[in-house]
């Protein structure tokens, strides 16, 4: 029953209807708040704001997926923000900007077959900017996709994603929907003459149907309609548990939308 009430909240939060905000008049929506939690950690630049972020990826397994049984984790993500803002006229609004956030949720791991892994989830956080000591809400809700080709000794997975949020503070509701496609490809190398590592590249699509909207000190907004990332990655011959995560592999990437720009550390296919 809990689960059901988590859900109902996080449905509820998705689905209000957005309010429009004039940017000045609160520091805090300076901030794309689900953008810079779901981004990972790195940098990205919109109009003239560029952003910070370092995301700690806590997560925690109560149940392993097997053929008999769904899996279960317990996620807990932390990102850590800063905005700097290039100088111009901008009605008292401070040159960067901090602020923290952090979220609680679950994702099931269904295996639809045995190499097809389907995970709902849903997260329900909050945030705060320190300058204004304002504080934001923030709910996401949706299902990633991730099937394995049965190809050795190179790898192919391709993820895909729907996600539907909310960020709210006292001064804005904005809602947003994602569709996300990817693909992953990785084939073993010798490092060193010690255990095999691999290398690989990864190519993702997203599209926003509810738009990704950044507000701008000034009374403009840049709103994405679609970005993509293309990354290349390193992955370990063991995966490292870090915090309950498994991260698997370094990634560095490069996400590209219309005035949007971004490099981005990452640690797992997303999916």
């Amino acid at each position: 029953m809990k689960a059901f009430r988590f859900l109902a909240i996080a449905c509820a939060l998705v689905c209000c209807p957005a309010l429009a905000v004039d940017p000045a008049r609160d520091n805090a929506v300076l901030f794309n708040w689900y953008y810079a939690a779901a981004f990972g950690s790195g940098a990205y630049r919109v109009g003239e704001i560029n952003t910070f972020v370092l995301r700690l990826p806590l997560a925690y397994r109560l149940r392993e997926a097997s053929a008999e049984h769904w899996g279960l984790r317990l996620i807990a993500p932390i990102s850590a923000g800063v905005a700097d803002i290039e100088p111009d006229d901008r009605d008292g609004i401070p040159d960067t900007l901090t602020a923290l956030a952090a979220s609680v949720g679950a994702e099931l791991e269904i295996p639809m077959s045995e190499r097809w892994m389907l995970k709902p989830l849903a997260t329900l956080g909050s945030g705060q900017e320190f300058a204004s000591n304002k504080r934001a809400m923030v709910g996401v809700i949706g299902a990633k996709s991730l099937y394995r080709l049965p190809l050795e000794p190179t790898r192919l997975d391709f993820g895909s994603s729907l996600l539907l949020a909310r960020a709210r503070t006292d001064e804005l509701r904005d809602d947003l929907g994602e569709l996300a496609l990817g693909l992953d490809w990785l084939t073993p190398v010798q490092v060193d003459a010690g255990e095999p590592a691999a290398i690989g590249v990864t190519a993702i699509q997203y599209w926003y149907f509810r738009r990704l909207r950044f507000l701008l000190p000034t009374s403009e907004e840049v709103a994405v309609r679609a970005e993509s990332e293309l990354a290349i990655s390193l992955r370990f011959h063991k995966p490292q548990v870090l915090f309950g995560s498994e991260l698997d592999r370094v990634s560095l990437g490069v996400r590209v939308g219309k005035g949007l720009r971004g490099i981005a550390l990452t640690t797992s296919f997303p999916f």
